[in-house]
């Protein structure tokens, strides 16, 4: 999901000057060759707008959500929204799932504590998650990563601090 600042058609562009459809055609390709995929959306159709209402008005949707085939397997009754706000020149974009997905909100979620920075061990922690990659790694591979680096810190911070948050 992202402010791409760049349109697939001229259609999603009222106003102003025209693109130039080499352009979109590029940015088409460039979708199809990632296999990511516009997810569409429900509401006002434009994301962008300069906020003139005279003949210099222009709309546009800049902002969109896509996502590769194994992640619309995954989401399959994923729902993009376009919301409407008065006081700024983009509206918000959000999705909603559907189906299988939880999300369990009884553990707390991981944060980097300051005081592990000049602690021996925290950097030779995350050197050491980092480096059991050693492929290019994929977003996955980043995630797990990351999430593996995140048990391995707490369980060194509770070893090394205690429980500092129940402390406080």
């Amino acid at each position: 999901m992202g402010d791409l600042n760049e349109i697939l058609f001229h259609h999603e562009k009222p106003g102003g000057n025209c693109r130039l459809e080499r352009q979109l055609a590029d940015f088409r390709a460039v979708l199809e060759d990632c296999d990511l995929r516009d997810l569409g959306f429900h509401g006002y159709k434009f994301t962008w707008s300069n906020r003139r209402e005279d003949h210099h008005g222009v709309s546009e949707r800049l902002d969109r959500f896509l996502a590769n085939s194994a992640w619309c397997n995954s989401f399959p009754n994923a729902r993009v929204s376009h919301g409407v706000v008065a006081y700024s020149d983009y509206l918000p974009i959000w999705v909603e799932l559907e189906g299988e997905v939880v999300i369990s909100r009884t553990k707390r979620p991981f944060r980097f504590e300051e005081m592990w920075v000049g602690a021996k061990d925290c950097e030779d922690i995350i050197k050491a998650q980092w480096r059991r990659c050693n492929t290019q790694p994929t977003m996955e591979d980043v995630m797990s990563m990351i999430r593996e680096c995140g048990v391995k810190l707490d369980a060194w911070s509770r070893h090394t601090f205690g429980h500092v948050q129940k402390e406080l």
